[in-house]
C-alpha cells in the first residue's frame, strides 16, 4: 500500500512531462496554467470524493474510516511532493523543441 502510495505521488513528474508535450503539440501558450490544471484537478476530484466517502464512514461510526491524521498527511504529501513534481516534469518538457508530425501532410486537398 505504501508504493502504490508513493507511486502515485512520483508519478507527478511524468504527468507533467506527457501533459506539456501534449499542450506544447497542440500549440498550447499557457503553460504554467496547464501546469496547474494538472497538478489540482485529478488528484482534487479523487481526494475530494474519497474524503466524502471517508466522511460517510466516520458518520456511521465504522473502523474502516481513514483518520484525521492520515487525511491531512496525505493532503501535505501531495502538496509537498506531487506538486512541485508536476511543476518540474512541466518546466523540463517545455524547454525541448515540439515534437514534428512522422509525415508530411498535403497543403492540396484531394
Amino acid at each position: 500500500m505504501t508504493a502504490m502510495v508513493l507511486s502515485w505521488f512520483f508519478m507527478g513528474l511524468i504527468a507533467g512531462f506527457s501533459s506539456a508535450r501534449l499542450y506544447k503539440a497542440l500549440k498550447g501558450t499557457e503553460w504554467k496554467e496547464n501546469t496547474y490544471k494538472t497538478s489540482f484537478m485529478f488528484p482534487g476530484i479523487s481526494f475530494a470524493i474519497f474524503f466524502v466517502l471517508n466522511a460517510l464512514m466516520w458518520a456511521q461510526s465504522s473502523s474502516g474510516a481513514v483518520p484525521f491524521g492520515t487525511m491531512f498527511v496525505l493532503v501535505c504529501l501531495w502538496l509537498g511532493i506531487s506538486v512541485p513534481l508536476v511543476f518540474v516534469g512541466s518546466y523540463l518538457r517545455f524547454k525541448k523543441p515540439v515534437i514534428e508530425d512522422p509525415v508530411k501532410i498535403n497543403k492540396i486537398p484531394r
